[in-house]
């Protein structure tokens, strides 16, 4: 069904399923019956009648959830085509109850060359992912994957998802590539959940598809390009090539900001995902990136400054500046046909002799054969370099790491030959099994196996922990015994709230994309449970997923072990708070805030808020995030609340004009015991970045503050 027209015509977005389209001749079911066919089928999921396949299990959901969104836009009366959205809901009905009822894969073999798809994320939501296959697809042949990212778009949802036209999708599909559009979870850069969906969506594709290995390619456009940089960069032993247009690639350029003035741990979270500061991880992944000379909204200085790097580095890289083209030079062909063209004749590297890798976050250890084990200051970037040399010797370079585990290949070891190790210029005196992982560590291991220490499933900072199952819970301790009607309630008034909203700009719906941030919900008069439920929204708008939440007191010892805990309130009001309140690390208190053993009082505590992450004393599998006092982020755009928590920050409720985060009083990164560091303290109230103008970090602000052109 047409979904989208406000898109250039050669990236028309559409929502193509393999089911047979509603012809518009025929007599439309009556809402009536529409609205029954929906009920007994959402009855069908409820009774525990829903496909068994995990994926005709999401992609049954996934039309159930386009369908109840369709039908309460028709409610509202918001549809400006009645006819249309009625239309579109009767047809996701009929595919709903089409995948329902499907025995082996529902969705190929088909027909189309177009494959609407989706899977179920840890966060319990559905997400949807597109397939376009070339014509005549074999599955007895190996054909090459694009991954595609899409650009930042503030009327994206799950009903009118950003989906190339045709014309776009037919130019790899016709050079013989499958292509996969990933949605992204809306707008979030594809960096964290976003980037766990495009890793999602590629794996999910090479199982239902048959993909070759060697030709796995990332490209994407605009917030997609930048998105393309960050994935390729974290992951550099998936891909064969990446191809960019109008990508960012410097956080620094973008926001305005000297970096030496950014406060360490902010600075962190900026350098962990920015394409410059991760460029060694390209040594064996070629990049095309093309640019508008007029692009007036990610500045072409971002392209050539990452050429820059590459080429002094003698790193693969091609770089084409349009000179008479702007930002959104991906609404014509040719940028698609040259990178196709690009990409075809390069192949995967998957053994390396040399290896370099650096990164932010033990979640993102290691590439090819070397993984690093553990940070020596988790405030900054580690890398490793490997190299095997002749002889069966392995020279490793290191900075700030303090472990790392070393699994050549046998193909680029000598046969009957042992490891001699090199680290940083010492040679260790006892050589190693090549058919064994060859690990280092600086510091003694702990033998103590109750202290927690940072590993890659349980290392900060706070946004990692969204990043698997989690479960809100509040405090009840200090509930009233009632609730009081509702009211209305400053919600978060940002410059993207309404880009989150369900309700698209689309041709079924014209709601007005940028409300004033003023909405009606119950307040509860329990603090702990309306933070918990205002986060709840934010997440539901920001990722398409609403996270389950309970109270504390009914919280289940197979809860404890099966999520991460996110824990809103204090020990006086949260049960579960309370039982574990002294083996942390960081607490809000009634007079300020402690770190540690030292208590810290402030004029005015009400106006204080803490956030941390820490290892969950309940399983050694998960995490808990403590969410206490004031709630984060009031005037940060909906989809960049997460972007520059650390481990632990205290903070008040003013604003920093840098980033439009709270101030804070005290930041930073635990170490790898989850103890504080030794300067861990109040920051100096110097300690902040510059003002700058117009930065939302989103691609449609451009440097005076307006918002350009609606789509990218």
């Amino acid at each position: 069904m047409p979904i989208n027209s406000a898109t250039s015509p050669s990236t028309a977005a559409t929502t193509t399923t393999p089911a047979t389209p509603q012809d518009p001749t025929k007599a439309l079911p009556s809402l009536l019956d529409l609205r029954k066919r929906l009920e007994t089928l959402e009855q069908r999921l409820a009774g525990g009648k829903a496909p068994a396949d995990p994926q005709n299990l999401a992609l049954f959901r996934f039309k159930l959830e386009q369908a109840r969104m369709l039908l309460g836009i028709i409610d509202r009366d918001e549809a400006i085509s009645p006819v249309v959205a009625q239309r579109a809901l009767a047809a996701d009905i009929e595919r709903a109850s089409v995948v329902s009822h499907a025995l082996g894969d529902a969705v190929f073999p088909a027909p189309s060359q177009t494959h609407e798809r989706a899977y179920i994320a840890p966060d319990g939501s559905v997400q949807p992912y597109w397939v376009f296959v070339p014509k005549n697809y074999d599955a007895r042949k190996a054909y090459p994957l694009a991954i595609f990212l899409h650009g930042y778009d503030p009327y994206i949802s799950k009903i009118e998802p950003w989906i190339p036209g045709d014309k776009t999708w037919s130019i790899a599909t016709d050079r013989g590539f499958i292509l996969a559009i990933p949605y992204g979870r809306r707008n979030s850069d594809f960096v964290d959940i976003g980037e766990d969906d495009t890793l999602t969506v590629t794996n999910a594709v090479k199982a239902h598809y048959h993909v070759d290995n060697s030709r796995v390619y990332m490209m994407g456009a605009s917030m997609g390009g930048y998105g393309a940089y960050a994935v390729a960069l974290h992951h550099p032993d998936i891909w064969a090539a990446t191809a960019v247009m109008s990508g960012r690639t410097d956080f620094y350029l973008w926001f305005k900001l000297n970096r030496d003035e950014v406060p360490f741990w902010k600075r962190l979270q900026y350098d962990a995902d920015d394409p410059r500061h991760l460029k060694y991880n390209a040594l064996y992944l070629p990049f095309y990136i093309q640019h508008g000379a007029l692009d007036t909204i990610v500045d072409p200085e971002h392209s050539r400054r990452f050429y820059d790097d590459l080429k002094a580095l003698h790193y693969a890289v091609r770089y084409r500046e349009i000179a008479d083209a702007d930002h959104y030079l991906y609404w014509q062909d040719l940028p698609y046909e040259t990178a196709f063209d690009w990409a075809s004749k390069l192949r995967h590297v998957a053994t390396p002799r040399r290896v370099i890798y650096t990164t932010g976050c033990l979640h993102d250890n290691h590439a090819y054969w070397a993984e690093i084990n553990s940070f020596a200051d988790y405030s900054r970037l580690a890398q490793i370099e490997a190299q095997v040399q002749p002889g069966n010797k392995i020279e490793v370079k290191t900075d700030n790491v303090t472990g790392f585990t070393l699994t050549p290949p046998a193909s680029i070891l000598e046969p009957n030959h042992q490891i001699t190790l090199q680290v940083n210029g010492s040679t260790l005196p006892t050589p190693f099994d090549p058919t064994k992982p060859v690990q280092w560590s600086a510091v003694p291991q702990a033998t103590n196996t109750t202290t927690p220490i940072k590993t890659p499933q349980r290392c900060g900072p706070i946004k990692l922990c969204y990043r698997d199952a989690f479960l809100l819970v509040y405090g009840t301790l200090q509930a009233p015994k009632t609730r009081p009607q509702p009211v209305k309630t400053q919600a978060d008034a940002t410059t993207n709230t309404g880009a989150q909203s369900n309700v698209p700009s689309n041709g079924i719906n014209d709601t007005n994309p940028f409300p004033t941030g003023i909405e009606e919900f119950p307040t509860t008069g329990n603090p702990d449970e309306d933070s918990a439920r205002r986060f709840s929204r934010e997440w539901d708008r920001y990722a398409d997923g609403v996270p389950p939440i309970k109270a504390d007191k009914d919280v289940t010892e197979d809860d404890r072990k099966r999520y991460n805990l996110i824990l809103f309130g204090t020990r006086q009001s949260n049960t579960i708070l309370a039982q574990i309140a002294d083996q942390l690390p960081v607490e809000l208190t009634a007079t300020g805030y402690r770190l540690g053993e030292k208590q810290y009082t402030v004029q005015r505590p009400n106006n204080l808020g803490v956030q941390l992450c820490y290892p969950s004393p309940f399983s050694q599998e998960r995490m808990v995030v403590v969410q206490s006092g004031v709630f984060w982020g009031n005037s940060l755009p909906i989809n960049h609340k997460f972007d520059l928590l650390p481990d632990y920050i205290v903070y008040d409720s003013s604003v920093d004009p840098s980033d439009s985060s709270n101030r804070a009083v005290t930041a930073g990164y635990f170490d790898g015991n989850w103890k504080l560091t030794a300067n861990a303290g109040p920051e100096p109230a110097t300690l902040t970045s510059p003002t700058f103008p117009g930065a939302t970090g989103d691609e449609n602000t451009v440097a005076n503050g307006t918002t350009g052109p609606p789509r990218d």
